[in-house]
């Protein structure tokens, strides 16, 4: 078996970076902003950027689209980047960066979950060791904070992150897909 190191593999890696720099400066920000007004903010961005692009893709045309697929797009949209990403950086605030990465890492098992209910899918022993090393190393490298928070404010803060867990990290545009 040949290993090679190809674009795809770049993605991934620029897309890790992208993600981990984006948790930081959200973090950052927190400091000075609260949720609601970040999430604005980090939307109006991103439509605004969005806006630029689609002459890119689509040229000055709109794009062939059901007022029935933009009442789904918005209503993801709302959903997704105004309900979850607020929970997502409310928790963020609450808990960190390293906290933030161990309530991110339950996505996974509650896809494991709801695969095994609802369409009878099962792990295979390496399934379950990536899983277990994976989730073992978010443990590990987020260890404890020099000031730790109230267990009351860990409480919520693990309650506003597991209830924003969803598909696409806050800084991806949930509307699209």
């Amino acid at each position: 078996m040949s290993a090679s190191f190809g674009l795809g593999e770049l993605f991934a890696l620029l897309s890790a970076l992208a993600w981990a720099i984006g948790v930081v400066l959200y973090r950052r920000l927190g400091a000075y902003l609260p949720p609601l007004q970040l999430n604005f903010i980090k939307n109006a961005l991103v439509l605004l950027m969005l806006c630029a692009a689609l002459p890119l893709v689509h040229g000055f045309g709109l794009p062939d689209i059901s007022i029935r697929e933009i009442a789904i797009a918005v209503a993801s949209g709302l959903i997704g980047l105004a309900l979850a990403d607020t929970l997502y950086l409310k928790a963020l605030n609450q808990l960190g960066a390293g906290r933030m990465g161990i309530i991110g890492n339950l996505y996974s098992p509650f896809v494991i979950a709801l695969s095994f209910v609802f369409l009878g899918e099962r792990l295979g022993p390496l399934q379950v060791l990536g899983f277990v090393l994976v989730s073992s190393g978010v443990l590990l490298v987020s260890g404890k904070r020099e000031h730790e928070a109230s267990p009351g404010a860990v409480l919520r803060g693990v309650l506003f992150g597991v209830l924003a867990i969803r598909k696409r990290p806050p800084t991806s545009p949930t509307f699209l897909t």
